[in-house]
C-alpha cells in the first residue's frame, strides 16, 4: 500500500488495483535485490579488500588439469559447466591427461579453445 496526499488527506492506494500478480513478485524482487546490494557495501568495506598485499592474493591459474574440480574450471574464460562437466568425465574415464592436447578428445572443443586456455591449464 501507499500513501497518497491529496488536498490535505492520506489515501492509501492499493498496489492490486495497479499491478498483476507477477508485476507486484518483479517489483518486490527488484526492491529486495537494491536492499541486498545496499547492505552488502555497507556490510564489506572496500578497504578490506585494497590492504591485501600482491604476495597474499592466491593465484589459482594456471590449474592442474588432472586435479581441478568442476568450480574451478569454470573460472577459465570459454569454459562453462557443461565443458567443465565433459573435461571431468573424460579425465576420469581415462585414467588422467596425459597432455593438455588430450582435451581434443571431447567433443566440442578443438585447437583454437586449447590455444586460448592453455595459458590457465597445466599438467603435473
Amino acid at each position: 500500500m501507499i500513501l497518497k496526499n491529496t488536498g490535505g488527506y492520506l489515501q492509501v492506494l492499493n498496489l492490486n488495483n495497479f499491478f498483476t500478480q507477477d508485476e507486484r513478485r518483479i517489483l518486490y524482487f527488484i526492491v529486495f535485490i537494491i536492499l541486498l546490494s545496499a547492505g552488502v557495501r555497507s556490510v564489506v568495506p572496500r578497504e578490506e579488500f585494497e590492504d591485501i598485499e600482491e604476495e597474499e592474493k592466491i593465484d589459482i591459474f594456471p590449474l592442474d588439469l588432472n586435479k581441478a574440480t568442476i568450480d574451478q574450471l569454470i573460472l577459465v574464460p570459454g569454459i562453462g559447466i557443461k565443458t567443465a562437466e565433459k573435461i571431468i568425465e573424460y579425465r576420469e574415464k581415462i585414467g588422467g591427461f596425459k597432455n593438455i592436447e588430450d582435451l581434443k578428445n571431447i567433443k566440442g572443443i578443438g585447437d583454437k579453445k586449447i590455444e586460448k586456455w592453455k595459458e590457465y591449464l597445466k599438467i603435473e
